[in-house]
């Protein structure tokens, strides 16, 4: 049975954090979601962590080795999976090479990408309706979930500062010139599954399962 690497991409607001963790739950597939590792480094206080704060707080990119050398260091805790699943990463072309070092340090046979597609309305719509938990950063709809709590952290929710319309727009334009290249490149040798982000979150999860239960009996 072949050994994959499974990458779930998607504009903010599609849910692809979401379905990834489902999909890792179900399957008990480890997985590294980028901004979550970004965000331990800095809390921990580390070299590596103050490195990568001095970028983040004026707005820079981090650079790709220092990206690099933090996702090694959570792959060498998880070991040698079978399969494993990437969130939000590679989001550039350059990126893609850290990605090719993983699948073969990690001896995996195969990359799948799971995309996500939404547009950029409902995006927006979703994005303004969404709280988020200072602490942990779990995300919620006041439509859906109904509650201005962290069920986890059992503190009050708060609007992100940067999800504003201008800042919103910002992103989705970095999306397209950075990430959607990436998707383009790894199709022409790599399985990419296409889903509409619109549907609801367990119509998605659903179809997501379908597919990826007929990739890994492969």
């Amino acid at each position: 049975m072949k050994k994959r690497i499974i990458i779930f991409l998607g504009i903010q607001g599609s849910g692809k954090g979401t379905q990834a963790n489902i999909l890792a739950t179900k399957h008990h597939i480890p997985i590294i979601e980028a901004g979550e590792l970004i965000r331990k480094e800095i809390e921990s206080n580390s070299k590596i962590g103050k490195s990568v704060k001095s970028y983040a707080t004026v707005g820079k990119m981090i650079p790709d080795r220092i990206f690099s050398k933090i996702i090694f260091n959570q792959i060498k805790k998880i070991g040698h999976p079978h399969n494993i699943i990437f969130d939000g990463f590679p989001r550039r072309i350059k990126q893609l090479g850290i990605i090719f070092k993983i699948k073969k340090y990690l001896e995996m046979d195969e990359i799948v990408v799971i995309h996500l597609s939404l547009s950029q309305k409902i995006a927006k719509e979703r994005i303004a309706d969404r709280l988020i938990c200072p602490k942990c950063e779990n995300t919620y709809s006041k439509s859906i979930d109904k509650v201005f709590e962290c069920k986890k952290c059992h503190i009050k929710l708060e609007k992100r500062d940067d999800d504003n319309g201008k800042a919103i727009s910002k992103r989705f334009e970095i999306y397209e010139k950075q990430t959607q290249p990436v998707i383009d490149k790894l199709s022409d040798d790599n399985k990419v599954l296409e889903f509409n982000g619109a549907k609801t979150i367990k119509n998605i999860a659903l179809e997501i399962d379908r597919s990826i239960k007929k990739v890994l009996k492969n």
